[in-house]
């Protein structure tokens, strides 16, 4: 709090030799933390905690500090369009500041409102992942999100490298967000400007009471019906952890930094094959566990690749086989290729390749979340930090039925495919033989012909010392 002060009390010697000259396009009195948030010039700056506290005028206000300047261009996002556009929503708020200005226009088929100086203000949306590569190519002074705990970091970090200017530009590039505390980018932003935020990165506390032209008392009472998280969030701005929309819950307790088996160790390897050319899009996921230790299972490598070919992906199976010799079964989520694909990668390369059970994906989804909220999946770094990186990212859909579209879940998928044939390998019973001549004692004696060529296959291979 000490630190704030200072900030404070410098900014306001700084505002008073300011130009203003921008005001006139913020027709409103900003509070004293409003204007300090739309003044610096930190490179990221983060405004709000509690509700009420001015966070939409303080947003807009800073994004309209530049705009009397020639050649300014900022971007506001906000998750959705209809939220960009709703009752007290920012465009509302910028329609009521601007619209009966003769000198700004509001070009209505770019989101857009011009100033006399040539300078731009674009009101965007990023609903899917992928509706951040739209930006691809833009330039941008200033950025600035309302409600940063709606976006993934993904999101937030690739539009960054969407600001730019010319070299004598004196425009200054900045970054600037709003938020409430939860959501489903509440742990990212708490750890990007609460719990270690880095040089130039800034978080201005605001709350209700500061804000002079609220009814308090009547507002506060809106808060009485939450649970207590969200009212804590809302009322107080308390950056109270909650699983919000993320998908896997992983907890710090659950990473760690080795595996020292007691017993005998399985593994399983769980390959999802992506088509993309240069992003990487096929993953390889190792799960293993100790089989004096029941229902636990630690991830101990993950990796994601581009461009890859069958032969490419079987030589990486066969190296990860050579590395992890604990693996005996390779899973494949084969996609659309079919079963068959995966029939013919077994005969072809010689590899105890399976297709993924893909049925009940919700189902087992959340038996996996259910086993990381008990405690019973660990990820070993460095290993797993792929993975990690993946599920720090990863998100719900809004009815909770699967992760957001456009989402990047490769890592995910494989980790998932991994648990559940881990669960049913760990919890297999004996089944009677099939009936000599039935068609299920024929599938077997093929597949029991091609294992035992694996087996050679991998044996010879062992011995002569190379992987593949």
């Amino acid at each position: 709090m000490d630190d704030l002060n200072t900030l404070m009390a410098s900014a306001r010697q700084v505002i008073e030799v300011l130009d203003t000259s921008y005001s006139e396009f913020v027709p409103v009195k900003l509070t004293n933390k409003q204007r300090l948030f739309v003044e610096t010039n930190d490179d990221e700056t983060l405004f709000g905690g509690a509700a009420g506290g001015g966070k939409t005028v303080a947003l807009l206000a800073a994004a309209a500090r530049d705009a009397h300047l020639p050649g300014y261009s900022g971007v506001v996002f906000r998750r959705t369009f209809p939220q960009l556009n709703q009752a007290g929503g920012i465009l509302t708020l910028a329609h009521e500041w601007w619209a009966n200005n003769p000198d700004v226009s509001w070009i209505a088929s770019k989101n857009e409102y011009s100033f006399p100086a040539g300078g731009t203000i674009r009101f965007s949306h990023l609903k899917d992942e992928r509706d951040k590569y739209s930006h691809q190519g833009s330039e941008y002074h200033g950025e600035f999100f309302d409600e940063l705990t709606q976006f993934t970091k993904t999101q937030y970090t690739y539009l960054k490298t969407r600001r730019r200017k010319n070299y004598g530009d004196p425009i200054s590039l900045v970054t600037k967000a709003s938020t409430n505390p939860g959501g489903y980018g509440h742990k990212w932003v708490k750890q990007r400007y609460i719990v270690k935020p880095w040089a130039g990165h800034a978080f201005i506390p605001s709350t209700m009471r500061d804000n002079p032209y609220l009814n308090l008392e009547e507002y506060e009472k809106s808060f009485d019906t939450l649970d207590s998280t969200t009212r804590d969030q809302l009322k107080y701005g308390k950056w109270i952890d909650n699983s919000g929309g993320i998908v896997y819950p992983v907890s710090p307790e659950s990473i760690i930094d080795g595996f020292v088996p007691r017993g005998t160790t399985q593994g399983i390897l769980a390959v999802d094959l992506g088509a993309s050319e240069s992003k990487p899009s096929t993953s390889f996921i190792v799960l293993v566990w100790d089989t004096t230790v029941p229902n636990k299972v630690w991830v101990i490598h993950s990796d994601k690749k581009a461009g890859m070919t069958p032969s490419t992906i079987a030589n990486h199976i066969k190296a990860l086989m050579m590395n992890y010799p604990m693996v005996a079964r390779v899973i494949v989520d084969a996609g659309a290729l079919g079963v068959g694909y995966v029939k013919d990668y077994r005969k072809r390369y010689q590899l105890p390749v399976f297709a993924a059970e893909k049925r009940d994906k919700l189902g087992n989804r959340r038996l996996l979340i259910g086993a990381m909220e008990d405690g019973d999946v660990f990820f070993v770094k460095p290993g797993a930090d792929v993975l990690l990186e993946e599920l720090e990212e990863l998100m719900w859909n809004d009815a909770g039925t699967d992760v957001q579209k456009g989402s990047i879940d490769h890592a995910a998928d494989g980790f998932l495919y991994a648990y559940r044939d881990a669960m049913a390998w760990m919890s297999r019973v004996e089944v009677p033989p099939p009936v000599v001549g039935s068609p299920e004692w024929r599938q077997q004696q093929e597949d029991e012909m091609i294992e035992q060529e694996i087996a050679e296959s991998m044996r010879s291979r062992t011995e002569d010392g190379y992987g593949y």
